[in-house]
């Protein structure tokens, strides 16, 4: 019983995260030399070290796609580093 409420909180926590995202946005950032690939029907995992500009490259591609008319509803940023997602 209580594994499934646990599991219900940590679903809830990830749908706040997303639906945070979708309500405040992406702020902009500094322009970065390396780009991705915006190719939509692949799924894009970017790993890495800490502190190395993984969460503003994301952030760039975007914006990026936001301004070719992508509905922000159709991006998902997950930080599973946040704490709103413990269990």
């Amino acid at each position: 019983m209580s594994i499934m409420i646990v599991q219900m909180v940590k679903k809830l926590s990830l749908e706040e995260v997303i639906v945070e995202l979708h309500k405040l946005s992406i702020s902009e950032v500094k322009e970065q030399e390396l780009m991705l690939s915006a190719d939509l029907n692949k799924t894009l995992v970017v790993y890495g070290l800490i502190r190395t500009g993984k969460t503003y490259l994301l952030y760039q591609m975007a914006l990026e796609l936001m301004k070719k008319n992508l509905p922000i509803e159709r991006l998902f940023y997950i930080n599973f580093r946040d704490e709103r997602l413990y269990g």
